[in-house]
């Protein structure tokens, strides 16, 4: 067994640290740019009869890692199986799958590749991913293969049961990813030493201490968006919320520290949450106006002042964007001067909120179901924000249950 030097971790904050090139790592520079890697994002799956599956978007999660690793010096390339074929969709089961089927899959393996890397968001998207896992690992042994994201964070030992990887990032992925490869690259094999990484020793699967969060957040590189083709989502309208012209998603804020019962944020985060500067963002957001045109930035919210500080300097840049909130929104950050703020510079247009509704009759039944799910939103000033949006704002609202999925999915909670 090759050890793993300490001296390779603490060498990774300078790596991270900026937007310049990496430091030196446990790797050379060389070996770094000759050791290939490149990420999946797997089919996205449809189902009209399931409560949880999310139309496809942009992988959020694999860009930020992907640029974390283009910034230490590694060849990274994507597959991305739903960018390259928006417009397939075949049966899978009760399922519908869109994208690459997973010859189309192997076939874009390069030759060369020494690690593919993949991630799921969600649960729902395991069975389908997993036959696929088996399916490369049956074209290509040769293949180190690493999942990562907040299916894997959460069933890690199941997941690598069921599936041939070889290992897991668990958690905030730049760090340990950067770290992995390092390792991997340099031809050391003492995992142990890598924090946040599960991974196979001989027929057992080991299970290492989580590592620390990244506190640093506008140090990290901006999504690598120039390895995806951003506009084919936006041209076949895959993306999440209202279609406000070209959609980028954004991550303004790492962490939370509620603990709603129904959310994995927790597990993947930890309840540290770390908001990055409102300029930072906002410069990020001229970038891709600039850059692909994009129009539609949904992210959520949870801090007053910080939502104060965003609007001001999207006003001071004047950029005609559309900001949208998703659920996780805090009501806290959406009263009265915020709303005003964001509708009279006409850069909010849309509020969603999938835990409550606006829907007539339904709204109370939702708000009582959500402080049973420990939102910790208290009741009146849920209320208030929702009555400010009403007099003081042009929002449009998302009812995003309608009353036929609700009375369905409040079943399906009541089920023994």
């Amino acid at each position: 067994m090759t050890a793993f030097a300490p001296a390779c971790e603490t060498s990774l904050d300078l790596a991270l640290t900026g937007r310049g090139l990496a430091a030196d790592l446990c790797s050379s520079q060389d070996q770094r740019r000759s050791f290939k890697i490149q990420r999946l994002n797997p089919p996205g799956i449809h189902s009209s009869k399931n409560l949880s599956s999310l139309t496809p978007s942009l992988p959020l999660g694999l860009a930020y890692v992907a640029a974390a690793l283009e910034r230490t010096g590694f060849s990274v390339g994507v597959i991305d199986a739903i960018g390259e074929a928006p417009s397939r969709v075949e049966k899978e089961g009760v399922f519908r799958r869109v994208g690459l089927g997973t010859a189309d899959i192997i076939r874009w393996i390069d030759a060369d590749t020494r690690v593919l890397a993949l991630s799921v968001m969600f649960s729902f998207l395991w069975p389908s991913t997993r036959k696929l896992i088996h399916g490369i690992r049956a074209a290509r042994p040769d293949l180190v293969i690493v999942g990562g994201g907040e299916h894997f964070t959460g069933l890690t030992e199941a997941s690598m049961e069921q599936a041939p990887l070889d290992f897991i990032v668990m958690g905030e992925g730049e760090e340990t990813a950067v770290v992995l490869m390092d390792a991997l690259a340099a031809g050391l094999t003492d995992y142990e030493r890598v924090s946040g990484v599960a991974w196979r020793d001989g027929g057992r699967i080991r299970v290492n201490a989580r590592r620390s969060r990244h506190r640093d957040v506008d140090d990290l590189p901006w999504p690598a968006w120039h390895l995806f083709d951003v506009r084919a989502y936006d041209e076949r309208g895959l993306v999440n919320g209202i279609h406000k012209g070209l959609t980028i998603p954004i991550l303004a804020t790492r962490g939370c520290p509620y603990q709603c019962t129904y959310c994995s944020s927790p597990s993947m985060w930890t309840q540290r949450w770390l908001p990055r500067d409102p300029v930072d963002v906002a410069e990020e957001i001229e970038h891709y106006v600039r850059t692909y045109g994009a129009a539609n930035f949904p992210f959520a919210i949870i801090r007053k002042d910080w939502t104060v500080a965003f609007c001001r300097e999207l006003i001071r840049r004047k950029l005609e964007v559309v900001w949208q909130f998703p659920s996780g929104t805090r009501c806290e950050a959406i009263e009265s001067v915020n709303l005003r703020l964001r509708a009279e510079n006409n850069f909010c247009e849309h509020l969603s909120a999938s835990a409550f509704t606006f829907a007539k009759y339904w709204v109370f039944l939702n708000f009582y179901l959500a402080s049973l799910l420990a939102r910790r939103s208290p009741l009146m000033r849920v209320l208030s924000s929702l009555w400010t949006s009403r007099e003081d704002s042009k929002l449009e609202a998302l009812v995003q249950e309608i009353k036929r999925r609700f009375k369905v999915s409040l079943r399906l909670a009541q089920t023994p």
